[in-house]
């Protein structure tokens, strides 16, 4: 029986990871998961916002980092969505357009939010942090057009946007420059809320912008979605995906356990012979 446990086909632990990567993502169980006080923050402050504020939404993360950032995006949004908050969305990397046009698309297909009115997409906006302080300084005239061709100053959405200080909050998700250090400096002398979000491995560069009180609340990679998504009770893909994870590494640390408990056995039956 060992001898076999330890010639076992690899093609079958590979079958096996495969079904438990795959089962959690067709029906998300929903595994426990701490949330940090970060998370919480952030939730709290979209959650105070009022039907019909308007607030900003950078995607600034490459396709790369997409699945450690856009299931931030993804449940920010959502609650967005619910409170009939109006989102102008924009990128200053030329990858984030692909992910703003999703969810532009999302909520008009699955929402019924009407472009122009309930959300708007400016767009990509070239010069990194340059871009960004043009955008902060005037908006609606940091890009003339929107995705669709029409005037960005002449949507209903941008009415009495005059700067950055005018929206209620921005929220922006990085995988690394522009990110947090451009927004802060950016949005200094505005009074405006800004909520960051960032893959991973930025989350410690970030977090001191958090406690210092420059950001609102951080959201850092898919566990932080997946966090989000369990404060408002609506497992999504980031919990499907976190729950996927979650098994796959059960699996190895099962198998790396097995693994020793049959080489010492092999050891010992060595010895005794």
């Amino acid at each position: 029986m060992i001898d076999r446990l330890a010639n076992l086909d690899r093609r079958i632990l590979y079958l096996i990871i495969m079904v438990l990567i795959a089962f959690p993502l067709i029906s998300p169980i929903g595994l426990p998961i701490s949330v940090s006080s970060m998370v919480v923050s952030a939730y709290e402050v979209v959650d105070s916002l009022q039907e019909g504020d308007v607030v900003v939404w950078s995607f600034d993360y490459t396709v790369g980092g997409g699945p450690d950032c856009h299931p931030q995006t993804e449940a920010v949004w959502q609650h967005l969505a619910a409170k009939n908050i109006g989102v102008v969305a924009v990128s200053f990397v030329p990858e984030g357009s692909q992910f703003s046009r999703e969810m532009v698309t999302l909520w008009e297909n699955e929402y019924g939010k009407v472009y122009g009115e309930d959300m708007i997409d400016v767009g990509f906006i070239a010069g990194f942090e340059t871009g960004i302080g043009e955008f902060v300084g005037n908006p609606s005239g940091a890009s003339a057009t929107c995705i669709r061709g029409n005037r960005v100053a002449d949507m209903p959405i941008m009415q009495g946007i005059n700067d950055i200080g005018d929206f209620a909050l921005v929220g922006a998700i990085a995988t690394g420059a522009p990110g947090p250090f451009e927004w802060v400096r950016q949005l200094a002398g505005y009074d405006v809320d800004y909520l960051p979000g960032v893959v991973t491995v930025m989350g410690p560069q970030t977090i001191p912008y958090y406690e210092s009180g420059q950001a609102v609340g951080l959201l850092m990679g898919l566990r932080d979605a997946a966090s989000y998504e369990v404060i408002m009770e609506r497992p999504g893909m980031a919990t499907a995906a976190m729950d996927s994870q979650s098994f796959a590494h059960l699996f190895i640390i099962l198998l790396v356990i097995l693994g020793n408990i049959i080489y010492f056995i092999q050891q010992r039956s060595a010895t005794d012979e």
